[in-house]
């Protein structure tokens, strides 16, 4: 953990708090603009998964659509720590009781639309990481393109698998995340196809 000082901030009279102003560097309009923000977004966003979440998938989820500053994002988590609003094990973050309480009294400062996207954001993430597991993929490169290959496994044999052609790079990176994504779905509808009673 570092942080960093930044001489652009300025702080606010704001409903009765002395409110930080946040740095806005990559922050799209409707992003958030104070630290207070930042870390009420930070607990409810922890509040909202139910679960221990990694500081990489929280990072992602907070600036990943520039809703947040990269670095305000960073200074938020450490002042909450030190307030003991949320706790930090083996790279998980979780709230405290005290960090429940802002996430449960204090989320309506926080736009709809912000408080939604950022939760989808890192539910995307938990399960890609959940579906990594078992959703397997291998992309290599062909004299016109790349050839996709992607697979289903359990602990002991692979279950499913198919190859697919990609005529660029990005086909074959969107080709893998949806099927680590997605992949429970295609395989459910490919093998319900080929199973089915053909008509007499």
């Amino acid at each position: 953990m570092f942080s960093i000082s930044i001489n652009t901030k300025t702080f606010v009279k704001a409903g009765g708090f002395l409110q930080e102003k946040a740095f806005l560097g990559g922050v799209v309009p409707g992003g958030l603009t104070t630290s207070k923000e930042i870390k009420i977004l930070i607990c409810y966003l922890l509040s909202a998964i139910k679960e221990p979440v990694s500081h990489s998938l929280l990072i992602t989820a907070l600036t990943k659509e520039g809703l947040v500053n990269y670095f305000e994002c960073a200074d938020a988590l450490g002042d909450l720590m030190q307030a003991e609003n949320i706790v930090l094990q083996d790279d998980y973050y979780s709230l405290s009781e005290a960090g429940r309480d802002i996430a449960e009294n204090l989320y309506e400062n926080i736009p709809l639309t912000v408080r939604e996207r950022v939760v989808r954001l890192a539910n995307e993430s938990l399960k890609l990481q959940k579906n990594r597991a078992q959703h397997h993929t291998r992309t290599r490169k062909i004299n016109n393109g790349y050839v996709v290959r992607c697979w289903l496994s359990d602990n002991e044999s692979e279950l499913f698998s198919l190859e697919l052609y990609a005529p660029n790079r990005r086909y074959a990176q969107n080709v893998e995340r949806n099927f680590v994504m997605n992949g429970e779905e295609l395989i459910r509808t490919t093998i319900a196809n080929l199973t089915a009673d053909a008509d007499d």
